[in-house]
């Protein structure tokens, strides 16, 4: 009986810190079904440290991952107030007890490359995630490596991909989720009060195929390998509407023409300061709630809402890491504009390529939206289609040539004047085809543009390949330069074939899945579907159909 009482109490101290590690609730888990498959996993006889908190972990890394993957993996170990985090180099064995520490290693290491060498036969940006016992001197490793971006796409970007190898920093992101971090919110990650392998290790010999009561299974069988479904996986920011990253993402301050003195350090950094709080158990939500509230009181008194744009980089930082940890490979945002901001070009221009290369450091592929002569939503217009075409063509060039060489690898562009409005037909066409050349022949980079859902708007110059009619405006692009590849936009939730209740002037999408089939078959340019994600938190996907 007081051993039976023994197990109980042992297994009641593993429930919670299983739960706190993985973010449940404990009102959401029987506590006997959990013993039950605690022992299942453990097997009585199995590797008793999974199954409890790591205290130490000691980490290096490989060259492939830079210097600032590193640096920010460390910054998470760290938060992690349960363990001792510290280089591998710096290990002592003698001088402490070892028994539930880990060895991290992530890159081209070489305790990787002797654990998880990569097949000469993986795709492109894949990666493969590790762990093994008693690999390193009695202690377990748990190993993570991976691939670079493709070398057959993107040739000519503003970076070497095989300076920071695109699948060791996913490889390296996916360690941090199989010891309990999870990366869910955008700008938010979630950082478990301790550290263990339990869950991994569980799916993992799920799996495998294992038995629950399997006594001679192996207890952790972790040896994952992820490739790529599509070989590009892009993410557009749509800072037309209102979002957290929009000021920061455009280079400015909030407000934009200030004024900014030392207390708008705070409206950047208390959302920082509540939540490592709450983190680290000191106060509860009301009372975090309550102080905040009171600290903002406090920076009021100090005039407008302000924030500075060195102050936001960190949000964008922490949506890089998003990005990886969640498998894209692409991201790009729409840049504004507007003619009473005035010169402001210099201080953008440094902003601007501080981002891009703040992306580079993860090896993601960095974009912008400038549309040709859309004014809508302040979209920063490359033209004023209201000057003579060589005018346009000029200012169009000068506008690349700009954005290019901030650091931007790729550019995507919107037609017409407005959704709903747009010069004529062979002005655009002319439009699109002379920023075609200049981004694809001129820089060698990819060149992309929206085919919007809108309707009402027909070229009765250019017919329709498959009917003959008039032609969709938003269609203009299937006669443009091959150079020019094709994004089909549809909005809101609604897939190619639900009803949209009238959107736009749609019954449903089906005619866009139409032109998208067409250019397929016509095999004469690039085309990915533009989704949005969702319409409340107005984020869009691209998913690559075809190359």
């Amino acid at each position: 009986m007081y051993s039976l009482l023994l197990l109980v109490s042992a297994t009641s101290v593993i429930y919670e810190k299983y739960l706190d590690s993985v973010g449940f609730q404990t009102q959401y888990m029987n506590p006997a079904a959990f013993l039950i498959y605690l022992m299942g996993i453990c097997i009585l006889n199995g590797v008793l440290s999974l199954s409890t908190s790591l205290e130490v972990i000691y980490y290096e890394f490989g060259s492939n991952l830079g210097d600032h993957v590193p640096d920010q993996i460390i910054g998470h170990l760290n938060s992690v107030l349960t363990v001792r985090s510290l280089p591998l180099a710096e290990r002592i064995a003698l001088e402490q007890n070892e028994s539930h520490a880990l060895i991290l290693s992530l890159g081209n290491t070489s305790l990787t490359q002797k654990y998880a060498p990569l097949s000469t036969r993986l795709e492109a940006d894949s990666f493969r995630l590790r762990f093994q016992e008693n690999a390193f001197e009695g202690l377990p490793v748990l190993v993570a490596n991976g691939l670079p971006l493709d070398m057959h796409t993107h040739r000519n970007i503003s970076f070497s991909k095989d300076a920071v190898h695109y699948g060791a920093v996913t490889g390296a992101y996916a360690a941090l989720e199989a010891l309990g971090f999870a990366f869910l919110h955008p700008l938010a990650p979630h950082v478990p009060r301790i550290l263990s392998l339990l869950t991994a290790c569980a799916e993992a010999r799920e799996a495998a195929g294992y038995m629950s009561d399997q006594a001679d299974a192996d207890p952790c069988p972790l040896d994952r390998i992820e490739q790529p479904a599509w070989p590009e996986r892009a993410f557009h920011i749509h800072t037309q509407h209102p979002l957290e990253l929009t000021e920061v993402l455009q280079g400015h301050d909030i407000p934009q023409f200030g004024p900014h003195g030392p207390h708008c350090h705070f409206y950047s950094d208390h959302r920082a300061r509540a939540r490592n709080k709450h983190l680290m158990g000191q106060r509860g939500k009301q009372n975090i709630t309550h102080e905040i509230k009171h600290e903002l009181e406090e920076a009021g008194e100090h005039g407008i809402y302000c924030e500075r744009w060195e102050d936001m980089v960190q949000d964008v930082n922490v949506f890089f890491e998003w990005a990886v940890a969640n498998r894209l490979n692409k991201i790009e945002w729409l840049l504004l504009g507007n003619y009473k901001w005035g010169d402001e070009l210099a201080v953008r221009e440094q902003r601007l390529g501080l981002l891009t290369a703040l992306g580079h450091q993860y090896s993601l592929l960095i974009g912008a939206d400038v549309p040709l002569g859309n004014v809508q939503q302040h979209g920063w217009n490359m033209v004023n289609v209201r000057q003579p075409f060589d005018e346009q063509a000029e200012q169009l060039r000068r506008r690349i040539d700009w954005v290019l060489s901030v650091g931007f690898d790729f550019m995507t562009t919107e037609s017409g004047l407005s959704e709903f409005t747009h010069p004529e037909c062979t002005l655009m066409l002319d439009l699109l085809n002379t920023f075609a050349i200049h981004v694809n022949e001129t820089w060698g980079r990819e060149a992309g543009v929206k085919v919007h859902c809108s309707t009402g708007q027909v070229c009765e110059d250019f017919p329709d390949p498959r009917t003959g009619d008039p032609l969709n405006f938003n269609f203009l692009p299937f006669y443009a330069h091959k150079g020019l590849g094709v994004f089909p936009h549809t909005i809101q939730v609604y897939a190619l074939d639900d009803p949209t209740a009238g959107a736009y002037g749609n019954r449903d999408f089906s005619y866009m899945e139409e032109y998208l089939v067409m250019e397929a078959k016509m095999g004469n340019r690039r085309f990915v579907w533009f989704l949005f994600y969702t319409f409340l938190l107005p984020f869009f996907i691209l998913l690559v159909l075809n190359c």
